[in-house]
């Protein structure tokens, strides 16, 4: 430790160079604190911290429990609740011990029962919110555990808590299907993050980390490339691996779908090795979405090696039913997702979307035509509350599945043509392609039948034949809005859709073609 001031106080270099991101030098002055006393608990919490950002579980854990102790005998319950708190998270985090953590937490609020208003009822609030979304998918709890911890963030000025709050609450958002308002918080929080207004780098880690979560969630590619070039930026200057792996799984997982594969093999090789070591708990999830990677590559073996290593993880499931898919057996695929469907939470609506997409096609080939429109309806539904094209592409492609196993060939081609535009201008080739090849199915079957039904509705959901009725009978967007309870933005975009899938210039044009196939009177 040479060339240090010697007479700076231990504790307070030790906090400074917390602050700095400078963990080893921190951690020496730490050590020499307790070597003079080893029961300072201000010295135990940062090398605690330190133990944390070196990636040093054992330590941590030692560590940050030898703090609460001494924060108990000091009769400090903030500084104990505080300790207690992070050692929750630790043990959620890092060891998979939610149990464990859920002890943490409980003897936190106990702790905090009786004290004033303070930050760390703001920290507990927001790692109750974590906890929820994290392990239940319940997003209610997530949104009013955010919003207090924002709110108590506001009260004390602890501007970390406002936007990881912030954050939290927008990641929720997004999960329930409210993705322009969950948008607004993840990018505002983000900004606060990488422009120095946070003050704990923990805070702006994990705030970063709920924007790429929420992205990948509704394949908005646009926006996780901008805000990973900024998370590489400020992980480069923090020297800690294991935080932003977890971060590298989501983004290598958006890579998979954006088709670049070399930079997704990339991300999630280096994303696993990393979590091998600090955090264990989340190499599930990478397998599942190295084994999604390597479906698409065409390397069925690897692929059910790694899904059956994931599970039971939501996404490995989904894999494995896709897998089954692949090999004609809809059958093994309803196995998995009926009981994962009824799993999900009615709340996570992006998540649902995934698994009701398959399920649709699952029905369908198994000609469970009724189960097959249902699971599609539902798709429907979210695809048109949220409103961006990959759901809208995806639900498309699941009507399609439903009319080709129906034998409405005509309306499973306007489907697939659709499907395909849309996932084209989603940056999603793959599901293009694959929308492209049932595309031909249905194209053969027309040939086959050199026939077209009159009277059909071909590609059009109830709602945009309701809304092809109702500008027939003259009414304006905003008059159609005011009818069907929606937004006028929404009755515009249902327009735009049904003169694509109809392929005709106008709305007249479209009534026209409407009347002329029996679609409107």
């Amino acid at each position: 430790m040479g060339g240090r001031d010697a007479a700076a106080v231990p504790v307070d270099a030790g906090w400074a160079c917390l602050g700095r991101g400078e963990w080893a030098a921190a951690a020496d002055w730490f050590d020499e604190a307790l070597a003079r006393d080893a029961d300072d608990a201000r010295a135990l919490e940062g090398r605690a911290w330190t133990a944390w950002w070196l990636d040093d579980a054992p330590l941590l854990f030692r560590t940050r429990e030898r703090a609460f102790h001494a924060h108990r005998t000091a009769g400090d319950a903030v500084g104990a609740a505080r300790a207690a708190i992070w050692l929750g998270s630790d043990h959620h985090e890092i060891r998979g011990d939610h149990a464990v953590a859920n002890g943490w937490y409980q003897r936190a609020r106990r702790l905090l029962a009786d004290v004033p208003p303070a930050a760390e009822h703001g920290w507990l609030a927001f790692h109750d919110g974590a906890y929820a979304i994290e392990l239940a998918d319940d997003t209610t709890t997530a949104r009013e555990r955010a919003a207090e911890a924002a709110a108590i963030g506001h009260e004390l000025g602890v501007s970390d808590l406002v936007f990881l709050g912030a954050a939290l609450e927008g990641l929720a958002l997004v999960t329930e299907g409210d993705v322009e308002a969950g948008m607004r918080r993840l990018d505002e929080a983000s900004v606060a993050a990488t422009s120095g207004e946070l003050h704990e780098r923990i805070a702006v880690t994990w705030t970063l980390c709920y924007l790429i979560y929420a992205c990948e969630r509704v394949r908005d590619f646009d926006r996780t490339t901008q805000w990973c070039k900024r998370m590489e930026e400020v992980a480069s200057t923090f020297g800690f691996e294991g935080g932003v792996g977890i971060c590298r799984v989501h983004y290598g997982g958006v890579l998979v779908f954006h088709g670049d594969w070399e930079r997704a093999e990339h991300e999630l090789q280096r994303s696993r090795a990393i979590l091998a070591d600090v955090r264990p708990m989340a190499v599930p999830e990478s397998d599942a979405r190295l084994g999604e990677l390597r479906r698409r590559q065409g390397r069925g073996d690897e692929a059910t090696m790694l899904f059956q290593r994931a599970l039971p993880h939501p996404l490995a499931e989904l894999g494995l039913a896709w897998m089954a898919l692949d090999r004609g057996d809809a059958s093994a695929a309803l196995d998995r997702l009926d009981d994962l469907v009824a799993a999900t939470p009615p709340g996570s609506v992006t998540q649902l979307a995934d698994a009701l997409w398959v399920l649709a096609v699952a029905r369908a080939r198994a000609d469970d035509l009724d189960g097959a429109r249902e699971a599609a309806t539902r798709l429907d539904a979210i695809a048109e509350a949220i409103g961006n094209r990959p759901l809208a592409a995806m639900a498309a492609a699941a009507r399609g599945a439903v009319a080709l196993a129906a034998g409405a060939a005509a309306d499973a081609r306007q489907c697939f043509q659709w499907a395909a535009t849309l996932f084209d201008r989603s940056g999603l080739p793959y599901e293009a392609a694959a929308a492209r090849r049932d595309l031909g199915t249905a194209l053969s079957q027309l040939e086959a039948s050199d026939t077209t039904p009159d009277g059909a509705v071909p590609g059009l959901t109830p709602r945009e034949t309701e809304v092809l009725a109702l500008v027939a009978a003259g009414l304006t967007d905003r008059e159609i809005a005011e009818r069907l309870t929606i937004s006028p933005h929404t009755v515009h975009r249902h327009v735009s859709n049904i003169l694509t899938k109809l392929d005709v210039p106008s709305r007249t044009a479209a009534v026209a073609h409407g009347a002329r196939h029996g679609i409107v009177g």
